[in-house]
């Protein structure tokens, strides 16, 4: 039961993490550590990091709305969310290449 509830928790509470660094952080190498303990947590308890690359593509969709909405006042916000989505991408296909790399 136990070991469920963490393989269901833990992955959340990651990006959650990474999301709030990205966002309030006014130092980006912060950013950096948090996105950075995130993919080694995630290759080292062997989470799916396809969920990364799909919180990624959330927050995309996220800007593209604020971006067509043309708030204005709002456009620094989408800026930061797209470069946290790049970030996800990117710690998602390095975890996705080291567990092919794993298995192989």
């Amino acid at each position: 039961m136990r070991r469920g509830i963490e393989r269901v928790i833990a992955p959340q509470a990651l990006i959650i993490l990474c999301v709030a660094a990205a966002l309030y952080s006014p130092v980006w190498y912060l950013v950096i550590i948090a996105f950075a303990l995130t993919l080694a947590i995630y290759i080292w308890r062997g989470y799916d990091a396809r969920f990364l690359i799909g919180v990624a593509i959330i927050l995309f969709i996220i800007c593209a709305i604020i971006l067509a909405g043309r708030w204005l006042d709002w456009i620094d916000l989408a800026n930061q969310i797209a470069i946290g989505a790049i970030y996800f991408i990117a710690i998602g296909v390095i975890a996705q290449l080291i567990k092919f790399l794993r298995e192989r």
